[in-house]
């Protein structure tokens, strides 16, 4: 599991480092009548020497409370700067000694611990982002030597973490404040709007036939609409809360019923100011200033709800991801005496792979192929692995130890001149050079599809994920979960991938860096030269999407080429998501929705054409991939597009049209369900011939 965090406790590299103290403990012979609170303590000990490299300081280490009893498996009390823990709960059943423990067990134990250590280090984080920002921290409710530590250190370039940064809004700790605020302000500022138009109104009132009362009135009309698409985002942002995972000591579960109220009173108060409009009996009255006041309350308890679940879902998220570390570490499962012990049933199908040295790109290859109907061959996986180490070596190089160095330094000495991470990848450019963690790492990364190596008796293993077995420390086969086994192959004629947020994220940073030095190239460096030119559009376009994906990345659409570039992106919304169904206030009329378009660029080399880079027709596959999933969807390959000048011969080829014959919005066009089929038609034709 690669977390969406990749710093702190997150890395990666500190994950398999606790995991790998874990697993020497357990199997080591002289701990296996070590009662299990000694191993509990031996793992926070871990996790504080994990701490003091971190933050260069012994002042946070925490403290361990083992609790024989408890009513929950544990958790991080920041008052008192002390893990709480209650082995007993997190097992399951009663234990004494670590030689009872199984595999399963130590996972469990691994997560729990890593899982409240990370809500120590965001605790450790906000307290270091408000001295970032002048903040006085001398009051915060921390043992006096935290509120020291974090008063002499700040969030710095090479450490900080992304998750709780977001807590904050100045500078570089900006970010998670206005993008929940964001749907909210929107809200308010149509609220605002809205009074502007019903004083038009009241205005205009004594010339009922005039053009302009007409016109204010339709406006009107459209603005309360707007107001309540722009609420029900708001609203949206609830759904995200899982109250499952919720630490119900954390957090107090009737803010979610004053969230329930303030909706209530906002729908009340539009409900009440559509029936006046109808009735043309415009009067200004309170309705509008409750909307006002309660969105102001509303986004405060949903921020003060969503941060905490934040927070909450990043703990789960990294004690996940420490505990599939562990378990990635035991191919098989021991029990005290060392005697082997594997399931009854083994349900996973292992597909051997040729040992040709070349063996993890095949066994990465086939799983591809068997899962998700997407075909390569070994040699572009080592490519595309290499060139993403090669781009992101600041992710890659710190990782290569001492030893691994010295030896690539030692058995390639034509090389010395060189850096070991550029012999590593020179290296490993060459056929039958062993892949492993690192390639299973960029390759999970360049084409976001987790790739583990796993135990083929788990009977748990993810169908979404590609999985290896390590054979005799010298050799890779794939794994395959039954449910992948009998996976359909209709994901051959779709080309959207479920790509990861990280990887997304570093797809568009690429475009960025392209389109700058597309700007120092072709635009003497000058952007102000781009504007009025396709590729100011695009600038314009990327800038937009940056934002989308930030803050609501499920709606982000990807088209790669087979070496694993971003080709063409779009942002989607399925009109539903704004809207309550079980609302009667909300209901929609589903045959007439489209799934919305609302940006759509191809890569910054398709723009300018003639770059090594370049491909035809990346943008048109795209859209051919987006009316499939409306036709998924129930909207019949309907799409809406909101387009700019320069694209609009694009649409108009698609066969997109003008949506209403009237509309005053130029940008707003619609590709109707005959329209879609159509296009398909016309796609599948020129696949044929």
């Amino acid at each position: 599991m690669y977390c969406a965090s990749s710093t702190g406790l997150a890395a990666q590299a500190r994950r398999d480092n606790f995991a790998q103290h874990a697993f020497n403990y357990w199997q080591n012979p002289a701990n296996q009548n070590q009662p299990i609170e000694e191993f509990s303590n031996f793992l926070v000990s871990v996790i504080n020497g994990i701490f003091s490299e971190l933050f260069s300081s012994n002042d946070i280490f925490i403290d361990t409370q083992i609790v024989l009893d408890g009513d929950t498996r544990g958790g991080f009390v920041p008052q008192i700067w002390t893990m709480k823990i209650c082995p007993n709960r997190i097992i399951g059943r009663q234990v004494e000694t670590v030689g009872q423990l199984n595999t399963d067990e130590v996972g469990e134990l691994v997560n729990t611990i890593y899982h409240e250590a990370r809500h120590a280090e965001q605790e450790f984080r906000v307290l270091q982002s408000k001295v970032g920002q002048e903040i006085n921290i001398a009051n915060e409710p921390y043992p006096a030597k935290i509120i020291t530590a974090a008063s002499q250190s700040d969030i710095t370039d090479d450490n900080e973490a992304e998750v709780w940064e977001r807590y904050c809004n100045e500078n570089k700790y900006r970010g998670y404040t206005n993008l929940l605020f964001g749907s909210s302000d929107s809200a308010m500022f149509k609220v605002i709007e809205l009074e502007n138009y019903l004083s038009s109104w009241l205005t205009n009132q004594s010339l009922p036939n005039s053009e302009a009362s007409e016109d204010v009135l339709e406006n009107v009309n459209s603005e309360i609409k707007q107001l309540e698409r722009a609420i029900s985002k708001v609203f949206k942002e609830t759904k995200f809360i899982d109250e499952e995972i919720l630490d119900k000591d954390m957090i107090d579960m009737s803010i979610l019923t004053e969230i329930s109220e303030f909706n209530n009173e906002i729908k009340s108060a539009l409900k009440d100011l559509k029936e006046k409009l109808n009735q043309q009996n415009i009067v200004m009255n309170p309705n509008l200033s409750i909307v006002l006041l309660s969105l102001n309350q509303l986004r405060e308890e949903i921020f003060n709800v969503y941060s905490k679940s934040e927070l909450e879902k990043d703990g789960f998220e990294v004690g996940n991801a420490a505990q599939k570390a562990f378990l990635n570490l035991t191919a098989h499962r021991r029990d005290a005496n060392g005697s082997e012990r594997e399931n009854s049933k083994q349900e996973n199908n292992v597909i051997s792979i040729k040992g040709d040295n070349n063996c993890f790109f095949h066994a990465v290859a086939e799983g591809f192929s068997r899962q998700f109907s997407i075909t390569y061959d070994h040699h572009q996986l080592r490519q595309i692995a290499v060139n993403y180490m090669s781009q992101n070596r600041s992710i890659f190089e710190n990782h290569l130890n001492d030893n691994e160095r010295a030896n690539l330094l030692q058995n390639n000495p034509q090389l010395q001149h060189l850096d070991p991470f550029d012999i590593y990848l020179m290296r490993m450019a060459q056929d039958g050079t062993w892949g492993g963690t690192y390639e299973a790492w960029a390759l999970t990364l360049a084409l976001g599809r987790n790739i583990e190596f796993s135990d083929p008796n788990n009977p748990t293993l993810d169908p979404n994920e590609i999985h290896l077995q390590f054979v005799n420390h010298n050799h890779f086969n794939l794994i395959l979960p039954p449910s992948a086994q009998t996976a359909s192959s209709s994901a051959a004629s779709r080309v959207v991938e479920d790509v990861g947020e990280q990887a997304v994220q570093q797809d568009i940073s690429n475009w960025k860096q392209k389109a700058d030095d597309y700007i120092k190239e072709f635009f003497d460096n000058q952007t102000e030269r781009t504007k009025g030119t396709k590729f100011g559009e695009f600038l314009d376009i990327l800038e937009e999407m940056t934002k989308q994906i930030a803050a609501h990345p499920e709606c982000f659409r990807g088209l790669r080429d087979r070496k694993g570039r971003l080709q063409a992106a779009a942002i989607v919304h399925d009109p539903r998501d704004y809207y309550d169904e079980t609302e009667s206030d909300y209901e929609i009329d589903l045959e007439s929705c489209n799934l919305e378009l609302e940006f759509l660029a191809t890569a910054p080399w398709n723009i300018l054409q003639n770059q090594p880079e370049s491909v035809k027709g990346a943008g048109t596959a795209l859209m051919e991939t987006l009316i499939k999933e409306s036709i998924d969807l129930g909207f019949e390959g309907r799409l809406e597009a909101y387009t700019i000048p320069g694209s609009l011969p694009f649409y108009q080829k698609i066969g997109f049209d003008k949506s209403v014959p009237d509309n005053l919005d130029d940008s707003k066009w619609e590709l109707s369900s005959e329209a879609a089929k159509e296009f398909l038609k016309r796609q599948e034709s020129s696949r044929q011939k």
